[in-house]
């Protein structure tokens, strides 16, 4: 996920299903690293939680104090080949 500014020690990832609003996965404690000029956050999603469906990916900041801010939210379709 490439971010537009890197202003967090470190970073959440929330994989929801958008019918419902239920998380299906999460992973947290995620470090924003280099890509030539562009700062991204990688986050492996286990193929086991996934079906064909569409999804949300949000990606939230965490302050060294204080509340998680929701940074963007990116839209997945999973098909199947």
């Amino acid at each position: 996920m490439q971010l537009e500014s890197d202003d967090f020690p470190v970073y959440a990832a929330t994989l929801k299903d958008p019918a419902s609003g239920t998380a299906v996965w999460n992973d947290a404690n995620l470090r924003a690293r280099s890509d030539g000029q562009k700062r991204l956050v990688v986050a492996n999603v286990p193929a086991s939680v996934l079906k064909p469906q569409n999804y949300v990916l949000e990606l939230s900041g965490e302050p060294a104090q204080g509340s998680p801010e929701i940074v963007n939210s990116y839209g997945l379709k999973v098909v199947l080949r």
